[in-house]
């Protein structure tokens, strides 16, 4: 259960972040950044906590991301909080 929770996380996760892109014109091209900041070519760092999120699923994020993302990478790192101890 707590699994299928932290799946659930990343792919929310995931789909905030695809979700910060603009929407495609009528023609299928997305319109222009107002923004002139606007970051190309982002490397984007994913932190999972423990190896517990299948190797198929992280493929499966970094390939979407670039997808949907194009000149950006999603690299997926696994953390562990292993240290912290409440107070």
């Amino acid at each position: 259960m707590i699994r299928n929770g932290g799946i659930a996380v990343v792919l929310a996760s995931v789909l905030a972040l695809t979700a910060c892109s603009g929407t495609p014109d009528e023609d299928g091209t997305a319109p222009p950044s107002d923004d002139a900041t606007a970051a190309e070519g982002a490397e984007i760092t994913l932190w999972l906590a423990g190896a517990d999120t299948p190797q198929e699923l992280r493929d499966y994020l970094v390939d979407t991301f670039a997808a949907e993302n194009p000149g950006s990478t999603l690299v997926i790192e696994e953390q562990s909080w292993t240290t912290w101890s409440p107070s």
